[in-house]
């Protein structure tokens, strides 16, 4: 069962990154069928109240993240600014909240902050060779570095993103 939750995950995943990439916009109806596998497979992982606990907390974080954004755009414009009009897609919002299941806390702000680093860059560097560029595939770039959290967390018995402990205990072991 492990195995094929894992296929389908991955699957699932990887269609986001070609729709987003390609067309900068992705079929609403991959979020709540990944959001659905990914908490099943969670649930194999940890237990219910775990699961739920850091999802309402990455949760939290993410509405407050996007209000900071919501009022640094409207005090930047001196007027209220919707952030989904010209700044932020819903499929990549959407996409926060799914990827905000896979992660306890600390491991989700890691990835978080690892993965709009790393998109960011990217698209910087794909800019300066195609300047027309307009739009970064954020979904996208998350949902393929989320690939690549997934193989390795499946490959790596030491790693568990379900719990902050492994990744705390490896963080004071390079200090």
């Amino acid at each position: 069962m492990t195995i094929v939750l894992n296929i389908l995950i991955l699957t699932l995943l990887a269609i986001i990154v070609y729709q987003d990439m390609k067309h900068r916009t992705i079929w609403w109806v991959l979020l709540p069928t990944l959001f659905a596998v990914l908490f099943f497979r969670g649930l194999q992982v940890t237990d219910f109240q775990t699961l739920w606990q850091s999802f309402l907390l990455n949760l939290s974080f993410i509405v407050i993240q996007l209000l900071a954004v919501t009022v640094w755009f409207s005090l930047k414009n001196r007027a209220l600014v919707n952030i989904t009009k010209n700044h932020l897609g819903w499929g990549d919002i959407l996409f926060f909240a799914v990827s905000a299941l896979v992660f306890s806390p600390v491991n989700f702000l890691l990835f978080y902050i690892i993965s709009l680093t790393l998109i960011l860059t990217g698209f910087l560097l794909y800019k300066a060779f195609r300047p027309q560029a307009k739009q970064i595939p954020l979904a996208g770039g998350m949902a393929a570095i989320l690939m690549v959290c997934c193989i390795a967390g499946d490959f790596s018995k030491s790693m568990n993103f379900y719990d902050d402990n492994s990744i705390l205990l490896m963080m004071n072991l390079l200090n």
